[in-house]
């Protein structure tokens, strides 16, 4: 089967104070890097028929997204973030928290099951109001990847993380300590991998036996939008690939990720990231070239 990620939720514009509009959102970003690696890619969401809407359309198709299965509601109103720049430090400010997909949530019907199960990971965000829909897509026995953020509490962990095979987490300017704390209540609680982006200072993953730490490229941010979508784009693709070379097609045999490849996908992830930060906007139509990983850019890290 062909790599494919299918990406479940947050879909929106970023409003910059110079009056840019640009497509965004969790799902959108991490499926544009999945796609620019050169693999297959699609999303499930709500948007509204509005302009903002158009603009995220145009850029699905400006990739070769797939967004047939995405809603576009009539009347609805698209989400939308503001966007603050502190230099290259992008914050958001403010928005509609999803807009009409918040509004009107979102229900799977048959054929979405059916088109689901064609992929090989589904990826769903903190912010894109699916959770809700995470125990009827693990009966699909796909892959479930799950990125909190900077959100994972307790009462969070427990909701989501049993229906994850990986999961994502933003610790920058956290102890490693603490990270490694939260990595493990993590994965106890379900995933198989966890991944913690640190900002400047790398990635962590952790498979429930030994943590594996790499490092970053030193970058001067253009803009840091949507970096920790392109790093989760990066490692998913390497898991991935990995999957589909053992020919797995069970969730369940997601187990079985050596350790090798748990601590090289950090690298694919650190190279989409690199490219999110070079450029205005969470990311840009050219290609990424993952053909030179190389397994000495990580150490175990005990």
């Amino acid at each position: 089967m062909a790599i494919k990620l299918l990406c479940i939720g947050n879909v929106g514009v970023d409003i910059y104070e110079d009056g840019a509009v640009c497509a965004g959102g969790h799902a959108v970003n991490t499926a544009a890097y999945f796609r620019k690696i050169g693999a297959e890619a699609a999303v499930i969401s709500a948007i509204g028929d509005d302009g903002n809407g158009k603009t995220v359309l145009d850029a699905l198709d400006s990739l070769g997204i797939d967004r047939s299965h995405l809603r576009v509601i009539p009347g609805g109103e698209t989400g939308y973030c503001q966007i603050h720049m502190d230099g290259g430090n992008a914050e958001i400010s403010c928005g509609n928290k999803g807009g009409v997909l918040r509004e009107k949530g979102l229900s799977l019907t048959q054929e979405d099951k059916d088109f689901m199960k064609q992929f090989s990971v589904l990826h769903f965000d903190v912010n894109g109001h699916c959770d809700g829909l995470l125990p009827e897509v693990k009966e699909l026995h796909v892959p479930i990847s799950y990125d909190f953020g900077t959100f994972f509490t307790d009462e969070r962990i427990a909701a989501v993380a049993p229906y994850a095979t990986f999961a994502f987490i933003s610790c920058e300017g956290m102890e490693e300590q603490q990270v490694k704390d939260a990595m493990a209540k993590i994965q106890k609680a379900g995933p198989t991998l966890v991944y913690a982006m640190c900002g400047a200072r790398g990635s962590i993953a952790y498979d429930g036996h030994r943590y594996y730490k790499a490092t970053a490229r030193p970058t001067i941010p253009v803009d840091t939008l949507g970096a920790g979508d392109a790093f989760a784009a990066g490692v998913l693709h390497h898991l991935a690939a990995y999957i589909d070379y053992r020919g797995w097609t069970d969730v369940a045999d997601g187990r079985f990720i050596p350790a090798s490849v748990t601590s090289e996908a950090p690298y694919c992830g650190d190279v989409c990231s690199h490219r999110a930060l070079l450029v205005k906007g969470a990311f840009d139509t050219a290609p990424i070239n993952l053909s030179y990983t190389k397994r000495f850019a990580y150490k175990l890290y005990c």
